[in-house]
């Protein structure tokens, strides 16, 4: 599930975090500010990418689906521009799915 496809994720505000949730594999990410969410969800997903890599396995093939409350908030939250991870290498780049985030 890397080059080709998209990872839908939504983010939102709980208490004082920030949460980016994916869909199509239950992956999560926190942080105290979106700015900050969006380069943690980053990286948790390059250290996942990097460890199928090293271990010569698909990085998502044994997640499942996020939880149905998480698609629910996707699907009424407001799309947002695709940003692309100031950190990353080109060639890492090329790696990681699409993703695509909307914000409640």
């Amino acid at each position: 599930m890397i080059n080709g496809q998209t990872l839908r994720t939504v983010l939102f505000k709980e208490g004082d975090w920030w949460v980016a949730q994916c869909l199509d594999v239950d992956i999560a990410a926190q942080a105290k500010t979106e700015r900050e969410l969006r380069d943690e969800l980053g990286r948790v997903l390059v250290g996942r990418i990097l460890a199928g890599e090293k271990l010569g396995v698909d990085p998502f093939a044994t997640l499942p689906p996020a939880p149905r409350r998480y698609w629910e908030m996707f699907f009424s939250a407001q799309s947002q521009p695709k940003t692309i991870l100031p950190f990353l290498a080109d060639s890492l780049a090329r790696s990681l799915p699409e993703v695509e985030l909307r914000a409640c």
